[in-house]
Protein backbone atom coordinates (compact mmCIF):
# COMPACT_ATOMS: atom_id res chain seq x y z
CA UNK A 1 0.00 0.00 0.00
CA UNK A 2 2.32 2.81 -1.52
CA UNK A 3 -0.66 5.11 -0.56
CA UNK A 4 -0.21 4.32 2.95
CA UNK A 5 3.52 5.70 3.60
CA UNK A 6 2.03 9.00 2.23
CA UNK A 7 -0.05 9.45 5.53
CA UNK A 8 3.48 8.96 7.88
CA UNK A 9 3.71 11.73 10.17
CA UNK A 10 6.10 10.79 13.12
CA UNK A 11 8.61 8.03 12.96
CA UNK A 12 9.58 6.50 16.65
CA UNK A 13 11.79 3.18 16.93
CA UNK A 14 14.22 1.28 18.98
CA UNK A 15 17.10 -1.05 18.49
CA UNK A 16 16.84 -2.30 14.70
CA UNK A 17 13.77 -0.36 14.77
CA UNK A 18 15.94 2.71 15.04
CA UNK A 19 17.87 2.40 12.08
CA UNK A 20 14.96 1.48 9.63
CA UNK A 21 13.38 4.57 11.30
CA UNK A 22 16.17 6.82 10.91
CA UNK A 23 17.02 5.58 7.25
CA UNK A 24 13.61 5.91 5.87
CA UNK A 25 12.93 9.41 7.15
CA UNK A 26 16.22 10.52 5.63
CA UNK A 27 14.83 9.22 2.59
CA UNK A 28 11.72 10.58 2.49
CA UNK A 29 9.25 6.80 3.66
CA UNK A 30 8.78 6.25 -0.35
CA UNK A 31 7.97 2.70 -1.87
CA UNK A 32 11.60 3.25 -3.31
CA UNK A 33 13.20 4.02 0.14
CA UNK A 34 11.51 1.15 1.49
CA UNK A 35 12.75 -1.03 -1.32
CA UNK A 36 16.00 0.29 -0.90
CA UNK A 37 16.01 -0.41 2.56
CA UNK A 38 14.83 -4.30 2.08
CA UNK A 39 18.38 -4.28 -0.24
CA UNK A 40 20.39 -3.03 2.23
CA UNK A 41 19.22 -6.24 4.96
CA UNK A 42 19.91 -8.59 1.87
CA UNK A 43 23.08 -7.57 1.09
CA UNK A 44 24.91 -8.06 4.84
CA UNK A 45 26.91 -10.56 5.81
CA UNK A 46 27.60 -11.55 9.25
CA UNK A 47 31.63 -11.19 8.74
CA UNK A 48 31.37 -7.66 7.25
CA UNK A 49 29.43 -5.71 9.91
CA UNK A 50 31.15 -7.35 13.33
CA UNK A 51 33.56 -10.04 14.13
CA UNK A 52 34.39 -11.56 17.51
CA UNK A 53 37.47 -9.39 19.27
CA UNK A 54 39.07 -11.23 21.71
CA UNK A 55 40.87 -8.39 23.10
CA UNK A 56 37.71 -7.08 23.42
CA UNK A 57 36.75 -10.16 25.44
CA UNK A 58 40.26 -10.15 27.22
CA UNK A 59 39.96 -6.08 28.33
CA UNK A 60 35.82 -6.86 29.34
CA UNK A 61 36.45 -9.62 31.23
CA UNK A 62 39.38 -7.08 32.98
CA UNK A 63 36.85 -4.09 33.26
CA UNK A 64 34.40 -6.89 35.05
CA UNK A 65 37.21 -7.68 37.38
CA UNK A 66 38.99 -5.29 38.42
CA UNK A 67 36.79 -1.75 36.76
CA UNK A 68 37.48 0.74 34.46
CA UNK A 69 41.04 2.30 34.22
CA UNK A 70 40.65 6.15 34.54
CA UNK A 71 41.23 6.24 30.78
CA UNK A 72 39.67 3.28 29.68
CA UNK A 73 35.93 3.16 28.04
CA UNK A 74 33.71 0.30 28.22
CA UNK A 75 34.03 -2.52 25.54
CA UNK A 76 31.61 -4.86 23.79
CA UNK A 77 32.32 -8.81 23.13
CA UNK A 78 32.08 -7.84 19.52
CA UNK A 79 33.53 -5.62 17.26
CA UNK A 80 30.75 -3.86 15.21
CA UNK A 81 32.89 -0.90 13.60
CA UNK A 82 32.06 -2.10 10.06
CA UNK A 83 28.03 -2.09 11.19
CA UNK A 84 28.64 1.31 12.55
CA UNK A 85 29.62 2.54 9.83
CA UNK A 86 26.99 0.88 7.57
CA UNK A 87 24.33 3.39 9.36
CA UNK A 88 27.06 6.36 9.17
CA UNK A 89 27.06 5.97 5.05
CA UNK A 90 23.67 4.81 4.19
CA UNK A 91 21.61 6.98 6.07
CA UNK A 92 20.89 10.63 4.56
CA UNK A 93 21.49 12.94 7.85
CA UNK A 94 21.59 15.67 5.90
CA UNK A 95 17.93 14.71 4.18
CA UNK A 96 16.40 13.67 7.50
CA UNK A 97 16.77 17.06 8.54
CA UNK A 98 15.44 18.74 5.70
CA UNK A 99 12.55 15.86 6.39
CA UNK A 100 11.34 17.12 9.69
CA UNK A 101 12.06 20.76 8.90
CA UNK A 102 10.19 20.45 5.95
CA UNK A 103 6.25 19.68 5.19
CA UNK A 104 7.22 15.85 5.32
CA UNK A 105 7.36 14.78 8.82
CA UNK A 106 6.19 16.32 12.16
CA UNK A 107 9.09 14.30 14.15
CA UNK A 108 11.72 11.70 14.40
CA UNK A 109 12.50 9.70 17.43
CA UNK A 110 15.01 6.88 18.58
CA UNK A 111 15.10 5.37 22.24
CA UNK A 112 18.05 4.47 24.19
CA UNK A 113 18.98 2.75 27.50
CA UNK A 114 20.57 5.37 30.25
CA UNK A 115 22.76 2.67 31.86
CA UNK A 116 23.50 5.18 35.03
CA UNK A 117 19.80 5.26 35.51
CA UNK A 118 17.64 2.43 33.93
CA UNK A 119 15.31 5.05 32.64
CA UNK A 120 14.65 5.26 28.33
CA UNK A 121 15.96 8.35 26.99
CA UNK A 122 14.40 9.51 24.07
CA UNK A 123 15.85 11.71 21.67
CA UNK A 124 13.54 13.12 19.21
CA UNK A 125 14.06 15.64 16.14
CA UNK A 126 10.91 17.71 15.56
CA UNK A 127 9.48 20.46 14.19
CA UNK A 128 8.73 22.84 16.83
CA UNK A 129 6.09 24.64 15.01
CA UNK A 130 3.72 21.71 14.95
CA UNK A 131 4.14 20.04 17.15
CA UNK A 132 5.32 20.21 21.54
CA UNK A 133 7.95 18.33 23.23
CA UNK A 134 7.13 15.33 24.62
CA UNK A 135 6.76 14.90 28.59
CA UNK A 136 6.21 12.62 31.24
CA UNK A 137 5.47 14.11 34.36
CA UNK A 138 3.92 10.78 35.73
CA UNK A 139 6.73 8.32 34.05
CA UNK A 140 10.41 9.15 35.47
CA UNK A 141 11.48 6.12 33.34
CA UNK A 142 10.92 7.95 30.02
CA UNK A 143 12.55 11.29 28.97
CA UNK A 144 12.80 13.48 26.52
CA UNK A 145 15.43 14.95 24.82
CA UNK A 146 14.87 17.32 21.84
CA UNK A 147 18.19 16.72 19.05
CA UNK A 148 19.32 17.02 15.37
CA UNK A 149 19.13 12.87 15.14
CA UNK A 150 22.95 11.89 14.58
CA UNK A 151 24.33 8.52 14.34
CA UNK A 152 25.48 8.28 17.63
CA UNK A 153 21.62 8.65 18.86
CA UNK A 154 20.94 5.40 16.47
CA UNK A 155 23.97 3.55 17.66
CA UNK A 156 23.37 4.09 21.11
CA UNK A 157 19.82 2.90 20.68
CA UNK A 158 21.43 -0.59 18.79
CA UNK A 159 24.18 -1.12 20.95
CA UNK A 160 23.00 -4.79 22.39
CA UNK A 161 24.70 -4.72 26.27
CA UNK A 162 28.06 -6.86 26.62
CA UNK A 163 28.15 -7.56 22.95
CA UNK A 164 28.03 -4.39 21.65
CA UNK A 165 30.18 -1.32 22.61
CA UNK A 166 28.62 0.92 24.68
CA UNK A 167 27.74 4.66 23.04
CA UNK A 168 28.98 8.10 24.71
CA UNK A 169 26.82 10.80 24.23
CA UNK A 170 27.13 14.40 26.41
CA UNK A 171 28.74 12.42 29.00
CA UNK A 172 26.75 9.60 29.74
CA UNK A 173 26.69 5.76 28.11
CA UNK A 174 24.36 4.38 26.45
CA UNK A 175 22.93 0.79 25.46
CA UNK A 176 20.37 -0.76 23.57
CA UNK A 177 17.01 0.90 23.63
CA UNK A 178 14.57 -2.03 23.69
CA UNK A 179 15.98 -2.64 27.10
CA UNK A 180 12.78 -1.03 28.28
CA UNK A 181 11.22 0.45 25.35
CA UNK A 182 11.25 -1.54 22.53
CA UNK A 183 8.06 -0.36 20.02
CA UNK A 184 8.02 3.43 21.50
CA UNK A 185 4.34 4.03 21.04
CA UNK A 186 4.05 6.22 24.07
CA UNK A 187 6.84 9.09 22.12
CA UNK A 188 4.70 8.76 19.00
CA UNK A 189 1.67 9.79 20.35
CA UNK A 190 3.34 12.73 22.36
CA UNK A 191 4.70 13.20 19.44
CA UNK A 192 1.69 14.10 17.65
CA UNK A 193 0.17 10.55 16.22
CA UNK A 194 -3.44 10.38 16.60
CA UNK A 195 -3.26 6.79 14.32
CA UNK A 196 -0.62 4.01 15.08
CA UNK A 197 0.76 1.31 13.10
CA UNK A 198 3.21 -0.89 15.50
CA UNK A 199 5.37 -3.43 13.75
CA UNK A 200 6.49 -5.87 16.57
CA UNK A 201 8.93 -9.25 15.92
CA UNK A 202 7.04 -11.46 18.67
CA UNK A 203 5.57 -13.62 16.81
CA UNK A 204 1.78 -14.81 17.39
CA UNK A 205 2.45 -18.36 17.00
CA UNK A 206 5.07 -18.83 19.34
CA UNK A 207 7.28 -22.34 18.20
CA UNK A 208 6.25 -25.20 20.41
CA UNK A 209 9.35 -26.60 22.72
CA UNK A 210 9.84 -30.55 21.77
CA UNK A 211 8.13 -32.13 25.39
CA UNK A 212 10.46 -33.77 27.58
CA UNK A 213 13.91 -32.40 26.53
CA UNK A 214 15.63 -29.74 27.87
CA UNK A 215 15.91 -27.11 25.43
CA UNK A 216 19.28 -25.72 25.84
CA UNK A 217 21.27 -22.99 27.45
CA UNK A 218 20.91 -20.98 23.60
CA UNK A 219 17.03 -21.44 24.12
CA UNK A 220 17.02 -20.20 27.63
CA UNK A 221 19.20 -17.23 26.80
CA UNK A 222 16.95 -16.60 24.01
CA UNK A 223 14.13 -16.44 26.08
CA UNK A 224 16.03 -14.16 28.07
CA UNK A 225 16.23 -11.90 25.65
CA UNK A 226 12.44 -11.69 24.12
CA UNK A 227 11.94 -10.92 28.00
CA UNK A 228 13.51 -7.65 27.34
CA UNK A 229 13.07 -6.84 24.27
CA UNK A 230 9.88 -8.01 23.19
CA UNK A 231 7.22 -8.43 25.62
CA UNK A 232 6.99 -4.26 26.57
CA UNK A 233 4.79 -3.82 22.94
CA UNK A 234 2.47 -6.51 23.93
CA UNK A 235 1.90 -4.77 27.09
CA UNK A 236 1.28 -1.61 25.45
CA UNK A 237 -0.70 -2.71 23.03
CA UNK A 238 -2.86 -4.44 25.15
CA UNK A 239 -3.12 -0.69 27.36
CA UNK A 240 -4.25 0.97 24.49
CA UNK A 241 -6.65 -1.18 23.69
CA UNK A 242 -8.13 -1.20 27.32
CA UNK A 243 -7.81 2.45 27.05
CA UNK A 244 -9.71 2.65 24.35
CA UNK A 245 -12.32 0.52 25.81
CA UNK A 246 -12.75 2.73 28.49
CA UNK A 247 -13.54 5.47 26.41
CA UNK A 248 -16.26 3.72 24.46
CA UNK A 249 -17.48 2.47 27.45
CA UNK A 250 -17.97 5.91 29.38
CA UNK A 251 -19.28 7.18 25.43
CA UNK A 252 -22.16 4.18 25.60
CA UNK A 253 -23.22 5.59 29.58
CA UNK A 254 -23.12 8.82 29.46
CA UNK A 255 -22.53 10.68 26.03
CA UNK A 256 -19.75 13.18 24.93
CA UNK A 257 -20.51 14.72 28.45
CA UNK A 258 -19.24 12.03 30.22
CA UNK A 259 -16.12 11.04 28.37
CA UNK A 260 -15.38 15.38 28.47
CA UNK A 261 -15.76 15.14 32.81
CA UNK A 262 -13.65 11.71 32.34
CA UNK A 263 -11.23 13.81 30.50
CA UNK A 264 -11.22 17.22 33.02
CA UNK A 265 -10.59 14.72 35.83
CA UNK A 266 -7.52 13.69 34.36
CA UNK A 267 -6.26 17.17 33.70
CA UNK A 268 -6.74 18.12 37.32
CA UNK A 269 -5.00 15.20 38.87
CA UNK A 270 -2.08 16.07 35.94
CA UNK A 271 -2.35 13.50 33.84
CA UNK A 272 -2.48 13.72 30.06
CA UNK A 273 -6.04 13.21 28.86
CA UNK A 274 -6.43 10.23 27.20
CA UNK A 275 -7.84 9.94 24.12
CA UNK A 276 -9.57 6.95 21.58
CA UNK A 277 -6.28 5.84 19.50
CA UNK A 278 -7.00 4.00 15.96
CA UNK A 279 -4.45 1.08 15.05
CA UNK A 280 -3.01 -1.93 13.41
CA UNK A 281 -0.57 -4.25 15.17
CA UNK A 282 1.42 -6.27 12.65
CA UNK A 283 3.17 -9.23 14.70
CA UNK A 284 5.24 -12.22 12.27
CA UNK A 285 2.94 -15.23 12.19
CA UNK A 286 6.22 -17.30 12.06
CA UNK A 287 8.46 -17.90 14.87
CA UNK A 288 11.12 -15.56 13.94
CA UNK A 289 13.81 -17.45 16.01
CA UNK A 290 12.75 -20.69 14.60
CA UNK A 291 13.24 -19.23 11.04
CA UNK A 292 16.87 -18.15 12.46
CA UNK A 293 17.47 -22.00 13.42
CA UNK A 294 16.16 -23.11 10.50
CA UNK A 295 19.10 -20.65 8.55
CA UNK A 296 21.75 -21.56 10.93
CA UNK A 297 20.79 -25.79 10.07
CA UNK A 298 22.08 -25.17 6.74
CA UNK A 299 25.58 -23.72 7.20
CA UNK A 300 26.84 -23.77 3.39
CA UNK A 301 23.41 -21.23 2.84
CA UNK A 302 24.72 -18.77 5.17
CA UNK A 303 26.59 -15.51 3.83
CA UNK A 304 29.65 -15.41 7.13
CA UNK A 305 31.90 -17.37 8.85
CA UNK A 306 30.57 -15.87 12.12
CA UNK A 307 27.05 -17.38 11.34
CA UNK A 308 28.72 -20.86 10.77
CA UNK A 309 30.59 -20.14 14.02
CA UNK A 310 27.36 -19.00 16.18
CA UNK A 311 25.61 -22.38 14.81
CA UNK A 312 28.60 -24.38 16.34
CA UNK A 313 28.90 -22.72 19.80
CA UNK A 314 25.40 -22.56 20.41
CA UNK A 315 24.57 -26.61 18.93
CA UNK A 316 21.41 -26.85 19.93
CA UNK A 317 19.54 -26.47 17.03
CA UNK A 318 16.31 -25.35 18.59
CA UNK A 319 17.93 -23.68 21.43
CA UNK A 320 19.84 -21.58 19.38
CA UNK A 321 16.46 -20.29 17.76
CA UNK A 322 15.86 -17.05 20.01
CA UNK A 323 19.13 -16.31 20.82
CA UNK A 324 20.88 -16.35 17.15
CA UNK A 325 17.60 -13.97 15.89
CA UNK A 326 19.10 -10.41 17.83
CA UNK A 327 22.89 -11.33 15.89
CA UNK A 328 22.29 -13.25 12.67
CA UNK A 329 22.59 -9.52 10.54
CA UNK A 330 22.89 -11.93 7.11
CA UNK A 331 20.89 -11.55 4.35
CA UNK A 332 19.77 -14.95 3.90
CA UNK A 333 18.12 -14.62 7.27
CA UNK A 334 17.16 -10.90 5.97
CA UNK A 335 15.63 -12.34 2.78
CA UNK A 336 13.63 -14.73 5.21
CA UNK A 337 12.11 -11.77 7.15
CA UNK A 338 11.50 -9.50 4.37
CA UNK A 339 9.28 -12.15 2.79
CA UNK A 340 7.84 -12.72 6.09
CA UNK A 341 6.96 -9.15 6.56
CA UNK A 342 4.86 -8.98 3.22
CA UNK A 343 3.12 -11.52 3.37
CA UNK A 344 1.65 -10.49 6.92
CA UNK A 345 1.31 -6.77 6.24
CA UNK A 346 -1.04 -8.24 3.22
CA UNK A 347 -3.14 -10.13 6.04
CA UNK A 348 -3.67 -6.38 7.68
CA UNK A 349 -4.80 -4.96 4.47
CA UNK A 350 -8.60 -4.24 5.41
CA UNK A 351 -7.19 -3.08 8.48
CA UNK A 352 -4.64 -0.99 7.21
CA UNK A 353 -7.36 0.80 4.72
CA UNK A 354 -9.37 1.18 7.32
CA UNK A 355 -7.50 3.33 9.19
CA UNK A 356 -6.89 5.19 5.99
CA UNK A 357 -10.54 6.08 5.89
CA UNK A 358 -11.33 6.81 9.25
Amino acid sequence: MPELLDHVRVLTGASVGAVNAAFLASKGITPQSVHELADIWRELSLDRVMTLSLLSAGRMFKQRLFGLGPREDPVGLLNTAPFNQLIVDRVDWAGLDRAVQGPRLDAVAVAATDIASGSTHVFFDHDRQRVAEPEWPKDHTLIGWPTRLRPEHVLASTSLPLLFKPVPIDQRWYCDGGLRQNTPLAPALRLGATKLIAISVKSSRPARPRPRAFPGMGHLLGKLFNSVFLDRMLWDLDSMHRINDILEAADNVGGPALVGRLQSELTRIGRRPYGFVDYVGIRPSQDIGAIASQVLEHPDRLKSRMGRMMREVLQNRTGVADAASYLLFDGVFAERLITLGYSDAARHRSELESLLST
